[in-house]
């Protein structure tokens, strides 16, 4: 029977959970401890080492490179070269990704309606955009 190594620690479980699905889909299986214990006592995170990411002994090297793989950014590298068919929101006229955004007025009144609570904890979609670099405005 293999004994488990940690491979990763993390301030929150939610960061540990992120690591243990990229791995998990690199085929690793990954057990997490102290996830528990750090949701319901954050405080507790420096104390117990954090959120720990362990594999089998056999799945370490494997796991070590491949979460290195997304600290040097070579993973987010794969994820845009798998979507790169994917349209950005650029500026119709000269292409460029710099520009302001602004709130459209049926969504400022209904923000309002709704004492503006809502629009705190769930901001709303930027409709109009208007390019700096050329002062092209158009809607989304």
């Amino acid at each position: 029977m293999s004994k488990f190594v940690t491979v990763g620690s993390f301030t929150s479980p939610w960061e540990a959970h992120i690591a243990k699905g990229f791995l998990e889909s690199e085929g690793i299986p990954v057990v997490i401890r102290n996830e528990h214990h750090i949701a319901a006592n954050w405080m507790l995170s420096n104390a117990l080492g954090g959120v720990l990411l362990q594999v089998t002994e056999d799945n370490a090297v494997r796991a070590l490179k491949a979460l290195d793989s997304v600290r040097e950014g070579e993973a987010e590298k794969a994820i845009q070269h798998q979507f790169a068919d994917m349209p950005e929101n650029l500026c119709p006229e000269c292409g460029s990704i710099k520009f302001n955004s602004q709130l459209s007025i049926g969504t400022i009144i209904l923000l309002v309606c709704t004492l503006g609570v809502a629009g705190i904890i769930f901001p709303p979609r930027r409709e109009k955009h208007t390019c700096i670099g050329c002062g092209t405005k158009w809607k989304y």
